[in-house]
């Protein structure tokens, strides 16, 4: 039961977060008013860091120690020039 509620809270999270990006370009082309376009934009992106949070929650531990095995893949275990 609580995996479900778990499962359903990160889709509704990313739900969520594809509608306010969906919302950005819709910002820019149908409205004049530069302010409402930054507030999208500011919505999608605090949108996105609650996901992130919440993914973190809901995978709980093993997320943050499997970030550096997760970087080395996506890298292909190449080094920066500052590390």
């Amino acid at each position: 039961m609580i995996r479900e509620t778990r499962k359903y809270l990160l889709i509704v999270a990313a739900l969520v977060c594809l509608t306010a990006w969906l919302s950005v370009p819709a910002a820019y082309f149908l409205s004049d008013s530069r302010a409402v376009f930054i507030a999208a934009v500011t919505a999608a992106a605090i949108t996105t860091e609650v996901l992130i949070w919440i993914g973190a929650l809901v995978g709980g531990w093993t997320v943050f120690e499997k970030r550096r095995k997760i970087w080395r893949r996506l890298t292909r275990g190449r080094q920066t020039e500052g590390a």
